[in-house]
């Protein structure tokens, strides 16, 4: 197992499968609300800019997100209820069909309302402990200074903790994206 897969699975299960809901549930709160509130005083000209062609816009991730978490939280509330999520894992590159079409205003709405979904499902968890595992697909960057970037991809098995936790990874690691973008494009 490559090490820095096994960093971060052990990651996921000390920060997720191991610590409370309560931790989990601050956490995810914190980082959700965190980038909503950076993506909330953006006009519509400001996300659609790119810093570079092949590069995304914070409208794509938006988007991005919006699409990735609706079938997350799907996955969440079927292991919260103790059955194991029926569809595959989220593709890591999941995106609509044409991210442009969507509305900003509606798109960034969008997102917070499935994030309030998130948060009441995180509400109602209890430290009991976990009856059933789902798959979810990870991707890590690796560090390859002067080169292309390089990932290491995999599906793993997480049970609902870890799997919030790992929504409110992957948000962070968007709010970083998009923090980025905006510095590029100003």
């Amino acid at each position: 197992m490559h090490p820095l897969r096994k960093r971060a699975v052990a990651y996921i299960e000390r920060k997720g499968t191991d610590a409370s809901w309560a931790q989990v549930r601050d956490r995810a709160r914190e980082t959700l609300l965190e980038l909503e509130g950076l993506i909330a005083g953006l006009d519509a000209e400001t996300a659609a800019r790119k810093p570079a062609k092949e590069a995304w816009s914070v409208h794509e991730v938006v988007d991005h997100l919006v699409e990735s978490h609706r079938p997350a939280i799907r996955h969440l509330r079927d292991l919260l209820k103790g059955r194991r999520p029926s569809n595959e894992p989220i593709p890591a590159s999941l995106q609509s069909s044409r991210p442009f079409s969507r509305n900003w205003s509606d798109l960034s709405r969008k997102l917070s309302e499935i994030h309030r979904d998130y948060f009441a499902l995180l509400d109602q968890a209890r430290d009991d402990p976990p009856t059933v595992t789902g798959p979810i697909s990870m991707v890590l960057r690796i560090p390859n200074p002067g080169g292309p970037e390089e990932y290491l991809r995999w599906t793993q098995e997480f049970d609902a903790k870890a799997q919030a936790l790992c929504l409110r990874v992957h948000t962070y690691e968007h709010l970083d994206q998009i923090r980025r973008i905006l510095q590029e494009v100003d």
